[in-house]
């Protein structure tokens, strides 16, 4: 059965949320238990998502074209990155290479890395974000 762009996508999506999660050196818990939360939402069963795991490098991120999948990629990776409860500066670079490829601005995700940062240890109120992108939006 031939795989679809979406479930391709999906699948680029939990490698690149694997990788962060890797990114400071230490697996978490939390961590592992929101990535199995976001394979779930995109359709991947645990068995799948520990495939994925095993052939991480394989999975190259090609961006979504819509807006609102970029955008919803980017929020995977923020509460990714805060999932631990610790947020390193190699997460970040990650953060901002991905933010960068999804073809946001830098200050934008900039912005939106310093208030996942402020609420790295308690949860990060919906407004925040949003007047963040409010600031960026035409």
């Amino acid at each position: 059965m031939k795989e679809t762009n979406k479930e391709h996508l999906s699948r680029e999506i939990v490698a690149l949320l694997l990788k962060l999660a890797r990114k400071d050196g230490a697996f978490d818990e939390r961590e592992f238990s929101f990535i199995l939360q976001v394979a779930s939402t995109l359709g991947i069963s645990p068995e799948e998502m520990r495939t994925i795991q095993i052939e991480i490098d394989q999975y190259t991120f090609t961006p979504p074209k819509t807006e609102k999948e970029r955008m919803t990629i980017l929020y995977y990776l923020l509460f990714c990155m805060k999932s631990d409860q610790e947020v390193t500066s190699e997460e970040i670079i990650l953060v901002q290479k991905m933010g960068f490829k999804l073809g946001f601005r830098q200050q934008l995700t900039d912005d939106l890395i310093s208030s996942v940062k402020e609420h790295s240890d308690r949860k990060l109120p919906p407004e925040v974000l949003l007047r963040n992108l409010q600031k960026y939006m035409n």
